[in-house]
């Protein structure tokens, strides 16, 4: 097999995969939109539906850019209810899984996205090209701060990790351990508040 007949099969699998990573994406919109009605932030809720609702929420709400769902003011009332620690490392998880099919997309078009963004001059290419310098660069750290920090970039998070060339597993990790940082944050928040509010009953 010569190297352009090598490199078009590489080009048409990376395609198919992409093809198949979206078709999945948009499925789980869909379901997202038939659910979004019955997510209910409510303790009888929580209690009755636990680490599920917990882990599948913010599962949903990474994998449905257009369609997000409340999965902090989730957590924030969770950690009134449940263990801070163990709500912040199941929300993350689940943020964590919901972002592989957007990092799958952005591998299959990382050429294309590359020379899209450098044609381009203005504030979002600029800031978008920055980025993925940086996680080139920093394939733990960046990964790490974009998970940890409170920041809209995160929902972006997979494809700006698949374009820098960060492997898949370094990118779940690295974003599992910065997400559980910064969703132990809002747990805690609820639980002091929580226990403050009672303090003052």
């Amino acid at each position: 097999m010569t190297s352009v007949a090598a490199e078009q099969k590489s080009t048409r699998q990376r395609v198919t995969k992409g093809i198949l990573w979206t078709g999945a994406a948009l499925a789980t919109l869909a379901v997202a939109i038939v659910l979004r009605d019955r997510v209910h932030l409510e303790p009888d809720s929580l209690i009755t539906y636990g680490y599920i609702a917990i882990f599948l929420v913010p599962l949903i709400g990474s994998l449905t850019l257009l369609l997000p769902l409340p999965s902090l003011p989730l957590i924030f009332l969770a950690g009134a209810i449940l263990n801070p620690l163990a709500i912040a490392v199941v929300a993350s998880a689940g943020m964590t899984v919901g972002l592989i099919p957007q990092y799958k997309v952005g591998a299959s078009g990382t050429g294309k996205l590359q020379q899209a963004l450098a044609g381009k001059k203005n504030r979002v290419a600029r800031l978008a090209n920055g980025l993925i310098e940086k996680f080139a660069g920093h394939q733990a750290l960046g990964p790490f701060l974009l998970a940890a920090v409170p920041t809209p970039l995160f929902a972006f998070a997979g494809v700006i990790s698949a374009t820098a060339g960060i492997r898949l597993w370094k990118f779940q990790l690295y974003t599992l351990l910065g997400r559980t940082l910064f969703s132990l944050g809002i747990a805690m928040a609820g639980f002091f508040a929580a226990d403050r509010i009672t303090a003052l009953g």
